[in-house]
């Protein structure tokens, strides 16, 4: 587990380029800042999937109704079963649009840790949004691979805010200030909310609780 701390570099991108050079594993995941897990995985899935020819997504599932980044409802891709006796299901990326176009996200799939770092090496990006984008330069690493998620996903992006000014996508307004006035209060968000939630697209606004947090 590797959290990038951007202040001990030059930049973001000297920041992931030498945390990705520290990583011993052959794959990799990205989480970002909104992520919530709402069911168990066995990570052991992700270590074992061959990168090369699938890509694992925490996120999406079949029951998807809308794309809140794109403000409009969305149709699923068609599934079979992965493998036998797992949860696992398979999809061709680009089937269907939005999110099940969008194989490279940096919001729970499990990718090939040389294939992230050739882009990264190859590409000019300044911040965590600009960085996924890039991935659009080199669909062409994905074309062939296979999709894969669970039934039910096991992350969302609770969208409650927005602390980037990279681009102007959509998100919840609960500021910042109020957020760091409960933390200073010894109070966390209460994600055990949303335990087994049910989302019907990736990114969701739901109302918040807050409950003391373990110094």
């Amino acid at each position: 587990l590797f959290f990038i701390n951007e202040k001990k570099y030059n930049n973001f991108k000297e920041c992931l380029i030498l945390t990705l050079e520290s990583i011993k594993t052959k794959n990799l995941i990205f989480f970002v800042d909104d992520i919530v897990f709402i069911n168990k995985i066995n990570f052991d899935i992700a270590a074992e999937l061959d990168t090369k020819s699938t890509i694992l997504s925490l996120r999406l599932h079949p029951n998807l109704k809308r794309s809140y980044t794109a403000n409009k409802k969305i149709k699923p891709p068609n599934f079979t079963q992965y493998r036998k006796d797992d949860e696992l299901i398979k999809f061709a990326w680009y089937e269907q649009e939005c999110e099940w176009s969008c194989p490279w996200s940096v919001d729970g799939h499990v990718l090939s840790l040389s294939e992230v770092y050739y882009i990264a090496k190859n590409s000019n990006f300044f911040a965590p949004n600009s960085f996924e984008g890039v991935f659009f330069n080199f669909n062409y690493l994905a074309k062939n691979k296979t999709g894969i998620c669970f039934e039910e996903s096991k992350v969302f992006n609770l969208t409650i805010n927005k602390v980037q000014n990279e681009n102007s996508n959509k998100s919840g307004n609960i500021s910042v200030s109020y957020l760091l006035e409960k933390w200073d209060k010894n109070l966390a968000i209460n994600y055990s909310d949303f335990k087994g939630f049910k989302s019907e697209s990736t990114h969701e606004v739901k109302a918040i609780s807050f409950t003391k947090r373990n110094l």
